[in-house]
């Protein structure tokens, strides 16, 4: 699973050895986890993915996607027939999908790509890719700090 910082800049952050490789698996492990509670805590997948997500129509204007910013749509399908890009319009930043989408259960399908590029040093492979905020990479950069800094916690 993407992260939203690298051993790299968790390594610089907190003035560690770049060289050394001691502590890499606990580092690993705590960009994982911190990755996973700021993307908890933010209500939605931050990192760039391709995705596939099942939902359940309302009968509303309304799809609300669970990962943005949205990159694009690779396919929509409702009760197994596959939309037209005609037939709705997303909002990139919000991650919403304005079109029909007929009340059911489990009953839309949809492939997209989204999220931030989180890699400063290698460029995404699209200019369509977002790079994550400075402030939820620091947001995580923090939370791995303090995770870090408390690892022997008492308990």
């Amino acid at each position: 699973m993407p992260a939203l910082v690298t051993l790299q800049e968790v390594k610089e952050y907190l003035k560690l050895d770049l060289m050394s490789q001691l502590e890499d698996k606990v580092l690993q492990h705590l960009i994982a986890a911190a990755t996973a509670e700021v993307e908890q805590k933010h209500g939605r997948g931050l990192t760039y993915r391709e995705t596939v997500e099942t939902y359940s129509g309302t009968g509303d204007g309304k799809l609300f996607l669970r990962a943005y910013p949205v990159v694009s749509i690779s396919s929509i399908t409702v009760n197994g027939a596959e939309v037209s890009p005609s037939a709705y319009r997303v909002e990139k930043h919000t991650g919403i999908l304005h079109g029909a989408w007929p009340a059911g259960v489990d009953n839309i399908s949809v492939s997209y790509k989204a999220g931030y590029w989180t890699d400063f040093q290698n460029p995404p492979p699209s200019m369509d890719i977002p790079m994550i905020p400075m402030d939820l990479k620091h947001e995580c950069l923090e939370l791995v700090a303090y995770l870090y800094e408390n690892r022997g916690g008492v308990r």
